[in-house]
Parts: structure tokens; sequence; C-alpha cells
């Protein structure tokens, strides 16, 4: 008798169990719908008072929890209502096959005649891509890929401002944009070549070659390059001017001692003796100068040499030697061959 009770109440349980599992699950496919309906009542309830602005997105919730033949009806008509004819002649052939299959023909004649009355209206868009287009070109119309078979196709779309833009792989993005007028406006946009990412070119190795670079010119315009030159040359002509001074010089002592063994020590009578005499005064004169123009040079000279930069190398180097003989000086370039 015991066993015969345990094995009722085990059954009851299981009975009981298994109704409360099919009520939680009726109870949570319900849900949804539900929520369905509640959104359809408002956004119809504001359709009706011609409230697109906010009927328009409460029907299209609801349509995207029950895909709803009504839901769809009223969606479009909201569409239609807000300017959006593209998207409402989509909506409504939707709704005319769907209520041919399910044989409502009241339905699919009220479809039918909205989708008449729209294409008197349907603006279109043609998005032209050259046959040369890059491998995994993906065109997108407001941020919607654009399908390839309907490239360079005329397509209908909603009046507005639209984005077109355009991307592969390896490649920099294009876009553009096209405003659609609202009655039967057909325009064309053509995707513009797709230039080569910036990377790609910077990444890309120099091109090899065998020839050897050629070796650096000296810089002969650094600061200062001219007081080496101007050193050399201003030094040289200072001493010669000193050789010329040391010419003259001997040229005046020469002639004071001839003047002198012409006379006497107290006086002097010889014409020739007092030519002499004022010419070695006048040599002497010169001399003098020429000895100090000389020094000062060959000291600015010196000066340049020493503020110069650097010297170049000396197999390139040009000398310049100063000489002096017993009737003539100057310089001189001195180079081996």
């Amino acid at each position: 008798m015991t066993r015969v009770t345990d094995r009722s109440a085990l059954t009851c349980t299981a009975v009981l169990l298994s109704a409360a599992m099919s009520h939680a699950a009726w109870a949570q496919s319900a849900a949804p719908t539900t929520r369905a309906e509640s959104l359809f009542a408002q956004g119809k309830q504001a359709l009706e008072s011609n409230d697109y602005a906010h009927a328009c997105p409460l029907l299209q919730e609801s349509y995207g929890i029950d895909p709803a033949l009504g839901t769809l009806l009223a969606l479009a008509v909201c569409h239609e209502g807000v300017g959006r004819t593209a998207t409402a002649w989509r909506e409504f052939r939707t709704a005319a096959d769907g209520a041919a299959r399910e044989g409502r023909t009241d339905r699919e004649r009220f479809a039918q005649a909205h989708i008449t009355k729209l294409e008197a209206h349907l603006s279109k868009l043609t998005v032209a891509v050259s046959s040369d287009s890059p491998p995994g070109l993906v065109v997108e119309v407001d941020g919607t890929a654009l399908p390839v078979d309907q490239w360079g196709t005329e397509q209908v779309i909603d009046p507005g401002h639209h984005l077109i833009a355009a991307h592969a792989p390896r490649r920099q993005p294009w876009s553009g944009a096209v405003d659609i007028g609202p009655e039967h406006d057909v325009q064309t946009v053509t995707v513009g070549a797709l230039a080569p990412e910036v990377a790609d070119a910077a990444a890309s190795p120099p091109p090899a070659t065998d020839a050897t670079p050629p070796p650096a010119s000296p810089d002969t315009s650094a600061p200062g390059a001219w007081k080496r030159p101007a050193g050399w040359i201003v030094g040289g002509a200072g001493l010669a001017v000193v050789g010329v001074g040391a010419v003259f010089g001997v040229m005046a002592i020469t002639k004071s001692s001839d003047a002198k063994s012409k006379c006497s020590q107290s006086s002097c009578t010889d014409s020739a003796a007092v030519s002499e005499n004022q010419d070695a005064k006048t040599a002497a004169t010169v001399s003098d100068v020429a000895i100090g123009v000389g020094v000062a040079a060959v000291a600015v000279g010196a000066w340049f040499l020493f503020t110069a930069p650097s010297a170049p190398s000396a197999s390139a180097a040009l000398p310049i030697v100063p000489f002096v003989g017993r009737e003539q000086a100057g310089i001189a370039l001195i180079r081996a061959w």
C-alpha cells in the first residue's frame, strides 16, 4: 500500500513540474509578443495623429520583435509620410508579397495602390565603379555595403543627403556625397581611383646600386674660407714690399758711401757727389716707407692665416712663396708635377 502511495505522489509531482515548465516557457515566448503589440499600439496611435517622428521608431521596433504583416504596412505608411519614398516602396512590395501568400487580397490591394503611387515619384542613384577596381573593393552607401551586382545600375533611394564610400586592402579610402531630390531625381556617382597607401611607398627599400658615391667636394662656402688665400696673398705681398724697401736701403747706403768718398769731411763742392747724396736720402726715405708698409702687410696676412678655418689637405694646397732678388722682388706660386 505504501509503494502505491509513493508512486502516486511521484506521478503528481511530475505532472505539476511539467505544467509549471510549460507555463514558464509560454510566458517567455509570450513576453516579446506582448512587447511588440504594445509598441504597435503606441505607434499606430501616433500614426493616426500624423506624429511620424514618434510613430516610425515605435513601429520599427515592434516589427523587429514580431515581423507581422499589419505592422509592416503601418511602418510603410509612416515612412511614406516622412518622405522616405524608396524605403516605403520596398516595404509595400514586401507586404504585397506577404499578403498574396496569406490570401489577404484587401491588404495586397492596399499595398499595390501605394506602390503605384510611389513609383511616379521615386528618385534613383547609380554608383559607377571602374572595371579595373582593386581586389577586395567594398562600396558603401550611408554605411551599408552595396552588393556587387548593383554596381553601375540604377537603384531607388530616399531623397536627401547620402554618403558614398569605398575602401580596399592596401589602398587609401575614397568618399563622396550626393544630394537626392524628392521628385524623380536621377543621379550618378563615380567612385574615384583608390591610391596606394602611403606606407607602401615609404616601406619599399631603395633600389640596389653598385655605383660608388662620388667623394664629397670640399666646402668652399664656409664662413671665413676666404681668409686663408687672402692671408697668403697679403702676407706675400708684404714680404715683397719689405724686399723692395731693403733694395732701396742698400741703394741709399751705396750712394751715400760714394758721395762721401768724393768729398772731404768738412765740405763738399763736387756736384756729382751732392747729387748722389741727395739720391741716397731719397732711396733711404723710400726704403723706410716700403719696409714699414711691408711689415704691416705681413702682420695682416698672418692674422688672416691664424683666424682662417682649417686648411685643406697638403696635396691640394698651392703654396705662395715670396722672393727677393738683388734688383727685383715678388711672389711665386709653386706646384709640383
